[in-house]
């Protein structure tokens, strides 16, 4: 299991959890090893309840295991995986990310890239979760769709009622 928070936290039951550290990513760009080490220190800290998920694209999951395997620290890093690749790279990312016993999957994180046929790359996206039903049992699932100036398209809203509709 991850590194439980202590329970005499300084933080608040309501805050628990709520920044994900995002180190890998702009503005921080912090070399992977780094990151992982400062994410440790984190979550060992007197705040350490205000700490979510260890945030990691999914091209740059073969090297974090690279770089957990190297330490000889027993306990999983919690991870945010972001898959960047659409629904066709959804699967082998999620494989890859809950076969180690050094990971421990929390939330899984896709942005619809699809503008043309939102919708249907919302099908798509939820199809691929079909298949990974054991491997994403307790994991979050976060969908971003794009962002919209002025009102949202009919396409728009369509994607948001076919993810809605998931439950």
């Amino acid at each position: 299991m991850a590194t439980v928070p202590p329970t005499d936290s300084l933080v608040p039951a309501w805050l628990t959890g709520l920044v994900d550290d995002a180190a890998l990513f702009p503005p921080g760009n912090v070399p992977l090893d780094r990151a992982v080490a400062e994410h440790r220190g984190h979550r060992a800290s007197e705040y350490a309840a205000l700490v979510g998920g260890f945030v990691v694209g999914d091209v740059r999951l073969p090297d974090l295991l690279d770089v957990l395997d190297e330490r000889d620290d027993d306990d999983p890093l919690a991870v945010n995986l972001v898959v960047t690749g659409g629904a066709g790279a959804v699967e082998p990312a999620v494989r890859w990310a809950t076969r180690p016993a050094s990971v421990e999957l929390r939330a899984l994180e896709v942005a619809l890239r699809d503008e043309d046929d939102l919708a249907r790359n919302a099908q798509r996206f939820l199809a691929a979760l079909d298949p990974l039903e054991t491997e994403l049992e307790g994991v979050r699932v976060f969908v971003e769709l794009p962002r919209v100036v002025g009102d949202p398209t009919p396409g728009w809203l369509a994607a948001a009622d076919e993810l809605a509709a998931r439950e």
